[in-house]
């Protein structure tokens, strides 16, 4: 079993690929035992290390913040639009966008956000739902659900210079769902990255990536600061140790200051450096 498991690893580039193969085989076996086929399973104890020891986690793709300065240029521009259907729709997207971008919130807890889920002067916003994807024969009201844990349900501030969005957005139609559709229900996530997140970021010239992105980039933000119990409420984990597994990465390690520490102890006894060496 040791032998099939690294080359399973060997095989396949992804470790996480391996460790579903692997699995797969321990299952075969384990359904053996339960009928006495085999007295004992070879593969107990046995797992594929999803990461390697020495592998640093690699982030998700988040957009820099010139990029991210370049989405919200677009979306103040894509709303002051000459065709009208396209003035509306970014109304919304823009509003949409911008509380993602700065609270955190999940695609589905945003398009499940009602009137009554903010504060009446916009300054909190509180999670209470979600909406999923649509899918064929699934009506709309089968897409509201529950929050993925109750570390979900959460209160999270709203920037003041969202809020101006927000108001156009809410004064803009008198549905109880803050992002709806023409005729009242939940936008379709589709829709909301067809016609809006892949339009604008193709408009302002920033790379694709995905609506999840605006999450990560939020919490990257915290995460540089030092925020991380904060990243961990904002965000509706269920502990500090999940954000920190998931965005650690981003924590600064000091090495930059240790070097600094190290070159100026050593600037009061030698002389040069690399630059000066090659010279």
């Amino acid at each position: 079993m040791i032998e099939l498991m690294n080359t399973l690893i060997a095989r396949y580039p992804s470790r996480r690929t391996a460790s579903h193969a692997f699995n797969l085989v321990k299952s075969i076996l384990n359904w053996g035992v339960a009928r006495d086929i085999l007295t004992k399973s070879p593969g107990y104890k046995l797992a594929v290390q999803v990461r390697s020891t020495r592998e640093k986690r690699q982030g998700a793709r988040i957009h820099s913040e010139q990029e991210m300065r370049a989405i919200m240029e677009k979306l103040e521009e894509l709303r002051q639009h000459p065709n009208l259907q396209v003035r509306r729709a970014f109304v919304k997207y823009s509003a949409l966008f911008a509380l993602m971008s700065t609270t955190g919130i999940r695609i589905s807890e945003a398009l499940g956000i009602k009137r009554d889920d903010f504060a009446p002067d916009l300054t909190t916003l509180t999670i209470e739902r979600r909406v999923d994807q649509a899918r064929r024969g699934r009506d709309n009201a089968d897409r509201v659900g529950l929050l993925k844990s109750g570390y979900a349900y959460r209160t999270v501030p709203v920037a003041k210079q969202v809020r101006p969005w927000l108001r156009d957005q809410l004064s803009a139609h008198n549905y109880e769902w803050v992002f709806p559709t023409r005729s009242g229900t939940p936008i379709h996530h589709s829709a909301v990255n067809a016609q809006g997140w892949y339009r604008v970021q193709r408009e302002a010239g920033v790379t694709r990536l995905g609506i999840h992105s605006l999450r990560h980039y939020f919490a990257s933000s915290l995460m540089r600061k030092g925020l991380y119990l904060e990243a961990q409420k904002l965000l509706g984990h269920h502990d500090a140790a999940f954000t920190m597994t998931q965005y650690g990465h981003l924590i600064d390690d000091g090495t930059a200051r240790m070097e600094s520490i190290a070159t100026e102890i050593a600037s009061g006894f030698l002389e040069g450096g690399e630059a000066s060496s090659r010279s």
